[in-house]
């Protein structure tokens, strides 16, 4: 379980406990399974909209594992360099509550931290307000409505003692690993007050590096540098017409138009688009009353694309938007025309070119296309759709297999490795080694179709092998069968499951496999060969 909200954990319910452990507890849950790929898309839509705040946005880094208080190993943070930039708003705290109610104003409840440091901020906004957040979050639940004059913003200030600042603060606050947190905790060290008391020479050896790092880098002793969520110089594209058009064909040579001058701005860097944002400006000739003029000519249809791989061919990313704009075409009538576009590469990454091989097979000559086919789908369809399967180690068997989409970001918000994406040349040619009689290790092997398990009643002999397959009023006879194979689930994932598998042949000449649960007692079948 990724998150539960605050009615659910006051029955017991906390983040990384299992389905079957939620049922167990409250049956009657209503329970959704969490999407992290549309969470990364709404927190990157959200960081390139905060670009009207500051120049220099990113979102937090992340470690090879998960930090401690913290159940996932994704982005939830958002970093902005304000230095210098406070002024034009009257001052940090004042561009702070302006920039939370702009927050609120789009359904976001948020907290912001403002110090020297990267840390020091995200440490306050992370562990300053979690009691608050905690009672609003339960008020927001029964009443579904957000407290508009929220004010959880913290500063540090200029020239403040950071130890005496920070004292009460949790050991969580400095981002560090479960396993240094849980050392910590069997010391009796919970906050940053003892800790800072300990000699600095003796940590490295007990606790590892990493301590004195998250150390230093909230209190400024070592640099942290904000990644910036666009590198270099943004790469746009925009044109605004002298006359209003409401003609789709025209726009669609217009977008032509800005799709090659983007592609020649990408060649220039030896660079590809891998998420495009169009932005078609609308513009209404009448005002309406009781609306100011800024709010009637400042709305713009906005269409986004994530891509399989990097791409720099305008025929390719026209035809992709172009696509889009028919199924969500923007909104025009008699007084709403569009006055502009404006393309822009929100991510990029350089574009590597390889010699194919002389002999290369089938799959390596055609990975270009299959790619801008994996574009055009996940651009019609919508990119949950538009998924392939990934193995996750598991030792039950439906659970092997978990779906992905193949276009977007990696969980961290960096760049994906394509590569990995597109299916590779099989080792082994099994069309040669199909066989009659099953081979001696055919009770490894895994069917072909998996369905989800099915009640039957099985017969078996004295020593508990299975000899007839009953089910939907229907028997089978069993002529063969190859097994036990045990199967059990790890602790760590609800109550265990223990499984004894058979592959069996059955008198028509089909081939099943089927299962005994060894807690209940009770056969089940899970799939059939082809």
């Amino acid at each position: 379980m990724a998150a539960a909200n605050a009615t659910a954990r006051k029955a017991g319910v906390i983040p990384a406990m299992t389905l079957a452990q939620l049922v167990a507890l409250c049956p009657d849950a209503k329970w959704e399974e969490h999407d992290a790929n549309a969470d990364l898309e709404a927190l990157i839509s959200l960081a390139e909209q905060l670009h009207s705040f500051s120049p220099i946005v990113g979102l937090e880094e992340l470690d090879a594992h998960a930090w401690a208080g913290r159940s996932l190993r994704q982005p939830q943070s958002i970093g902005i360099d304000i230095d210098g930039i406070s002024t034009w708003f009257g001052g940090e705290l004042a561009m702070a509550q302006l920039l939370q109610q702009w927050l609120i104003h789009r359904g976001y409840i948020a907290t912001i931290g403002i110090a020297d440091t990267l840390g020091a901020a995200w440490a306050i906004a992370n562990y300053a307000f979690r009691n608050q957040i905690a009672s609003a979050m339960e008020t927001f639940e029964s009443t579904g409505k957000q407290e508009e004059s929220l004010t959880w913003i913290g500063i540090l200030p200029p020239g403040a003692s950071q130890e005496d600042f920070f004292a009460n603060y949790p050991i969580e606050a400095l981002r560090l690993e479960p396993d240094v947190v849980a050392k910590l905790h069997r010391l009796g060290i919970r906050t940053m007050a003892p800790l800072l008391q300990l000699p600095r020479s003796a940590l490295p050896s007990r606790f590892g590096e990493s301590l004195l790092l998250r150390i230093d880098q909230c209190f400024g002793t070592r640099e942290e540098p904000l990644r910036a969520f666009h590198a270099g110089i943004a790469l746009v594209s925009e044109k605004e017409w002298e006359h209003p058009i409401r003609d789709l064909t025209i726009l669609a040579e217009e977008i032509q138009h800005a799709c090659r001058d983007l592609c020649k701005k990408l060649e220039q860097c030896g660079h590809g688009v891998l998420r495009i944002a169009c932005q078609l400006l609308l513009e209404n000739q009448s005002i309406e009353v009781g609306k100011s003029e800024m709010e009637e000519r400042s709305r713009a249809h906005v269409i986004q694309l994530s891509l399989f791989q990097a791409s720099q061919d305008p025929a390719h990313l026209a035809w992709l938007l172009q696509g889009q704009i028919e199924l969500h075409p923007p909104r025009m009538h008699r007084d709403v025309a569009l006055k502009g576009l404006r393309l822009e590469a929100n991510v990029t990454a350089p574009v590597q070119w390889k010699q194919i091989d002389l002999f290369a097979d089938a799959g390596a000559r055609h990975k270009e296309a299959a790619a801008k086919l994996i574009d055009a789908l996940s651009a019609r369809l919508g990119r949950n759709r538009v998924l392939a399967p990934s193995i996750v180690r598991d030792p039950i068997p439906e659970n092997r297999v978990r779906m992905r989409p193949l276009t977007g970001l990696r969980p961290d918000g960096g760049r994906q490795e394509t590569k990995r994406k597109l299916p590779r040349a099989p080792k082994r040619n099994f069309a040669t080694e199909s066989s009659l009689e099953p081979p001696e290790d055919a009770f490894l092997s895994r069917p072909s179709e998996l369905v989800q398990p099915i009640r039957v009643e099985v017969e078996t002999t004295q020593w508990g092998e299975p000899t007839v397959v009953a089910f939907e009023q229907r028997r089978w006879t069993i002529v063969a069968s190859a097994g036990p194979e045990r199967i059990e689930s790890g602790w760590w994932s609800g109550p265990t499951q223990r499984r004894e598998y058979y592959r069996v042949v059955l008198a028509t000449g089909d081939w099943w496999w089927i299962y005994r649960d060894l807690r209940s007692m009770t056969w089940y079948l899970h799939g059939a060969f082809a």
